[in-house]
C-alpha cells in the first residue's frame, strides 16, 4: 500500500480505505507475508474466477447457515404449528418454511452456475 500511495499521490489511509472497498467487492485478496507487517493485495484479473469465488462465498455465507439452523427451528415448532390457532404464528412459520425452501432452490441455481462456469 505504501507503493500505491506513493505512485498515486493519495494518503496511505486513503489507499487503505479504497483497497478495503475493492477487497470487499471481491476484486482483490489481502495477503500478509509471514514475519512482515506489510499488507499485499492480489488483484483478481479473471472475471470467471471472480464469479466462481463470489458464488462459493455466497453459498458459504448465505446458504449454509440457513441449512444449518432453520431445519431445527422448523422441527421445534412443527407440532405447535399443526395445532396453532394463532394466525400470526402460522404465518410466521409458513414464511420461515418458504424462506428455507427458497434458499434450497437458490443453492441449486448457484451450484448449477458453478458447474457451467467450470465447463467454460
Amino acid at each position: 500500500m505504501d507503493d500505491l500511495a506513493e505512485r498515486s499521490g493519495y494518503s496511505l489511509s486513503g489507499v487503505s480505505t479504497k483497497m478495503k472497498m475493492i477487497e470487499s467487492l471481491g476484486f482483490a485478496d489481502r495477503v500478509k507475508k509471514p514475519g512482515s507487517k506489510k499488507v499485499y493485495f492480489y488483484i483478481n484479473k479473471s472475471l470467471k474466477d471472480l464469479m466462481v469465488s463470489k458464488i462459493r462465498k455466497g453459498i458459504q455465507v448465505e446458504v449454509n447457515p440457513v441449512k444449518e439452523t432453520i431445519p431445527a427451528i422448523l422441527e421445534k415448532y412443527k407440532k405447535e404449528y399443526v395445532s396453532a390457532k394463532d394466525a400470526k404464528f402460522k404465518a410466521q412459520y409458513e414464511n420461515l418454511k418458504k424462506y428455507y425452501d427458497d434458499m434450497l432452490k437458490i443453492e441449486v441455481i448457484m451450484k448449477k452456475l458453478l458447474e457451467d462456469l467450470g465447463r467454460m
